[in-house]
């Protein structure tokens, strides 16, 4: 089952020795969402721990900021960094699929298997 850590604004960042245990532990690719003005943004795609943490240390997160961390053990789809979580919401591909997503009013990481039918195009 994938690992998501909820971190509020006010709340310890998790340490590096948590992060790397979690990534290691769900080693199928990773990703943060993040407020910032009120909007979500997404980064994920991280397919190994060193480019995530070095993410993270970039970013210089204070304790004002509400995280969702979510690490990927593959159920469906595959593992690549397109299908690494968080998701906007959405139902255009290229939106789902991308890898750094600004400005969101919403967003979301789950568990599992969601079995939602799509459209054919």
């Amino acid at each position: 089952m994938c690992i998501i850590i909820s971190r509020g604004s006010g709340v310890n960042l998790p340490s590096k020795k948590v992060l790397k245990s979690c990534f290691n532990s769900n080693p199928d690719g990773a990703g943060i969402m993040y407020n910032q003005n009120g909007l979500v943004n997404i980064e994920k795609g991280f397919m190994g721990f060193k480019s995530f943490w070095k993410f993270h240390q970039n970013m210089k997160f204070d304790s004002s900021t509400a995280i969702i961390y979510h690490f990927r053990i593959a159920t469906a789809g595959g593992i690549n960094p397109e299908n690494t979580h968080p998701f906007p919401i959405s139902n255009e591909d290229h939106i789902l699929k991308s890898l750094s997503v600004k400005g969101e009013k919403i967003a979301i990481c789950h568990n599992g298997i969601i079995p939602i039918k799509t459209p054919e195009h």
